[in-house]
């Protein structure tokens, strides 16, 4: 009877230990699926990511190349430019120099001008004095002549009343 009891106790204890041990493994079971679930989960989202980050990439390679075809041709036009400004430059590099020179000549010939004309003045100045001069000389020879023939008219005068 004793073997009975602790046989029944014993058969009591491996059932609760089985009920436990098959409730542990359901709950096991329960974790597991809530786990494959969960990377399912990640795996999707991982994948959604890396197909955004795939999109991402082909954009942004386009718009690098774009860019680069852009730098490009802005280099090209630069360049070109560059040249443009440059042969400008040279040109006008060129006319001012011979602006300078025809300056330099313009000023050589406006000093040879002046020089003539400061000439003529000299020489308009002393033919005037001497015109000047032989003017009064005149007029001096004019006013004694007509002081001689006031004279004599008033000598006629005279001689005139005289007579009369």
């Amino acid at each position: 009877q004793e073997l009975t009891a602790k046989a029944t106790e014993l058969s009591a204890q491996l059932e609760e230990k089985s009920t436990a041990l098959a409730a542990k493994e359901a709950q096991l079971e329960e974790t597991k699926a809530e786990l494959s679930a969960q990377i399912e989960e990640k795996k999707q989202e991982l994948t959604a990511k890396e197909t955004e980050l795939s999109e991402t990439k082909e954009v942004l390679t386009a718009k690098a190349e774009a860019t680069a075809q852009q730098l490009a041709e802005t280099t090209t036009q630069l360049e070109q430019k560059e040249e443009e400004l440059t042969a400008k430059a040279a040109e006008l590099t060129t006319q001012l120099e011979e602006t300078r020179t025809t300056l330099a000549a313009t000023e050589t010939v406006k000093d040879e001008l002046t020089a003539q004309l400061e000439e003529t003045k000299v020489e308009a100045t002393a033919q005037l004095e001497a015109k000047t001069q032989e003017l009064s000389a005149k007029e001096a020879e004019l006013s004694q002549t007509k002081e001689e023939m006031t004279a004599q008219l008033g000598d006629k005068e005279q001689e005139l009343t005289a007579k009369a």
